[in-house]
Order: C-alpha cells, then structure tokens, then sequence
C-alpha cells in the first residue's frame, strides 16, 4: 500500500514538472510572438491555400492573453471549444497516469468525442467555404 502511494505521487510529481515545463515553453513562445517576431505557420494552408480546422489558434491564444477575448474569437471560431477538448484530453490522461502509471486518454463519454469531432469537421468545410 505505502509502494503504490509512493509510485502515485512520483508520477504526480512527473506530471506537475512536466505541466511546468510547458507552461514556461508556452510563456517563451508567447512572449516571443508579442515582441513582432512571426509565430508558427500552417503547413496545410501554405501547401493548399486552405485554412485547417485549427488555423489561427495561435493568435486566438495571443489575443486571449491580452484580454482582447473578441478578436481572439474572431481568428477561429472553434478555438475555445478545442482548447476545452485539448484540456479535458489532457487532464484525463494526466490523472489517468497518476493513478495505474498508463497515460490512458478519457474514452467516455465516447459522445464527446463523436460531436467534437462532427463540429470540428463542419467547421473545416464551413470556414473555407465562406472564406472565414
């Protein structure tokens, strides 16, 4: 019992190191695109011409973090609802791997999945359809 409470907070200490990481990663970028330097950019679009369901999330992210919540929604309507299904896949997998040492990804409820992936997909047709 004592061997499984210490495996459960070595991995929880994995997990916050690693969110640790990535935060300072995600600040560094941020902080790098805000001083006018170019952030990343879509192969999809540069090769097709096309937005991809996820272009313009970088801005959007850009735009949340200086309060402007409007014009970040502006850059891809999809963004918060896939920065939500990002986080819940995230957080699952992360306490999924602090309690059985697998990070297993959340499976239910499979209806989630299904609709996030019906609405990413319609708003990949819709966006570039209407030139959003």
């Amino acid at each position: 019992m004592i061997n499984k409470a210490k495996n459960a907070k070595g991995r929880a200490f994995r997990v916050l190191l690693l969110a640790v990481v990535l935060v300072a990663v995600a600040a560094g970028y941020c902080a790098w695109c805000m001083t006018g330097h170019p952030g990343f950019f879509c192969i999809f679009h540069a090769i097709t011409g096309l937005n991809c369901p996820g272009c313009g999330n970088s801005r959007a992210l850009l735009s949340f973090i200086k309060g402007k919540w409007l014009e970040g929604i502006r850059y891809n309507y999809m963004c918060i609802p896939s920065f939500l299904y990002l986080g819940w896949m995230v957080i699952g997998s992360a306490v999924s791997y602090i309690k059985t040492g697998k990070a297993n990804l959340p499976e239910k409820p499979k209806f989630v999945h299904y609709v996030f992936l019906a609405a990413l997909l319609v708003w990949w047709v819709v966006r570039n359809v209407l030139k959003i």
